[in-house]
């Protein structure tokens, strides 16, 4: 196997590096970006809550809404990255009175956007597998997503996260709060 990714002119090492098609290199965060993440916790400031890929009510938005209004601002910030589809517009107005939204940025750009955050959460009420927890996992962020998209089959309960029923944002504001 070794030999025909060689010929293929491709590094069989740097393709066993990609868990889940996510290339580590570029996604995990130099350890001084870990270290400020914990300092910044542990001092008590507001923990920052990410969300990056398509702001659409497929992928949990009215669920978000709901999530953004419970957390208390003083205790949360909480930012949104990615396109805004068409069917979301009225409740992508309402989230950003409580979160900040950023537009799509290019991939390069979304390690700078991992590592100001602390903790990743996808709400979706259906998915397959969104590359974004993989890179959310590998920026050693942990993550909060719904049973409805690969999280289930990627996380490991208490470690690198929790998966949460889909619809449920009662739920991800008990498990923020908890954080």
């Amino acid at each position: 196997v070794a030999n025909s990714f060689i010929e293929m002119g491709t590094a069989p090492d740097r393709l066993l590096m990609a868990p889940l098609g996510v290339d580590p290199l570029m996604f995990r965060p130099d350890p001084a970006v870990v270290e400020a993440r914990c300092r910044r916790i542990e001092s008590g400031a507001p923990l920052r809550v990410a969300y990056v890929g398509t702001i659409s009510l497929r992928k949990g938005m009215h669920d978000f809404l709901e999530i953004c209004r419970r957390l208390p601002k003083e205790r949360f910030t909480i930012s949104l990255t990615g396109p805004l589809n068409a069917d979301c517009t009225g409740v992508a107005r309402e989230i950003a009175s409580h979160a900040t939204l950023h537009p799509a940025v290019p991939q390069a750009r979304l390690p700078r956007t991992y590592a100001d955050a602390d903790l990743f959460v996808f709400p979706t009420v259906e998915d397959g597998h969104p590359m974004v927890i993989s890179q959310a996992l590998e920026s050693a962020l942990p993550v909060l997503c719904t049973t409805n998209c690969s999280g289930p089959d990627i996380i490991t309960p208490d470690v690198t996260g929790w998966v949460l029923p889909a619809r449920r944002p009662d739920l991800f504001v008990d498990r923020l709060l908890w954080c």
